[in-house]
């Protein structure tokens, strides 16, 4: 698959949600994921993605070294995409209730969902927790997103190693 033909599916599919898989010490989670961005730092194809400090995933995440991002294709496993994306690992097997299925990513620790098409596999290079004080635009951002629950968000770093269309 083209680079520029999975990003535009990855661009495509994130506002109707993509997954973000984490495996660190034999536990796996995946969450849904509507916000990423994939560009070019310190000389590196970098994605970010942004964990909430509340969220199962974030558990895992905060000493994992990768993660992957699998992008289903456009519009299509809306049932599970909805589950994984408003229920916790914490209280579902996921991947029990939903039917997908995990396999091994080719170059990193965390997995892949097999029924998606594309799949972007991620070294954590570097992670940033988000500064409040930093949110200039208050009434869309601070004000929509985050007043009165102060649940920020941890800003991962993901080196891409790999993009494949399976």
């Amino acid at each position: 698959m083209e680079t520029k033909e999975a990003f535009d599916l990855l661009n495509k599919q994130l506002p109707k949600g993509v997954f973000l898989n984490v495996k660190n010490d034999n536990k796996v989670n995946t969450m849904v994921i509507g916000w990423a961005t994939v560009g070019r730092v310190w000389g590196k194809e970098i994605m970010t993605v942004m964990v909430r400090f509340s969220r199962n995933t974030y558990d895992l995440i905060k000493n994992a070294d990768s993660f992957t991002v699998s992008v289903p294709e456009y519009d299509t496993i809306k049932k599970e995409i909805a589950f994984m994306g408003t229920k916790s690992g914490r209280d579902f097997d996921k991947y029990k209730e939903t039917g997908l299925t995990l396999c091994d990513a080719k170059s990193v620790e965390s997995p892949i969902i097999n029924e998606a098409k594309v799949h972007y596999e991620c070294k954590i290079v570097y992670k940033q927790s988000m500064d409040p004080t930093g949110i200039i635009d208050y009434e869309n951002i601070e004000k929509r997103f985050y007043e009165g629950n102060n649940d920020y968000h941890m800003i991962f770093y993901g080196e891409i190693l790999n993009v494949y269309d399976k």
